[in-house]
């Protein structure tokens, strides 16, 4: 009986964390604009363990060029590479 209470709860408390944080993880921004001044951000080059915590979560920390405000963001996903028309090489006449 007690290991069944238990196991509700665990679950109930490990479903309310879980949600919670994909709430936490949606209101971060996903563009690259400033919630401020809708300025340009960089991103910023985070330590060792930072970086493969945000490589796991997808999160990044920007901060603002115009306003110099720092900010978490959504990473998003690296443009498609769209195919160009190839370039062939011109050929040099021998004279």
């Amino acid at each position: 009986m007690f290991l069944t209470i238990l196991e509700f709860a665990g679950v109930t408390l490990g479903v309310k964390f879980a949600l919670g944080l994909a709430l936490i993880y949606f209101l971060f921004p996903a563009d690259g604009r400033c919630s401020a001044c809708d300025g340009e951000t960089v991103p910023l080059r985070a330590g060792r363990g930072l970086r493969t915590v945000g490589r796991v979560l997808r999160v990044e920390r920007r901060w603002c060029l115009h306003c110099g405000e720092t900010m978490m963001t959504r990473r998003a996903g690296s443009p498609p590479v769209q195919p160009g028309p190839v370039e062939q090489p011109q050929e040099r006449n021998a004279a």
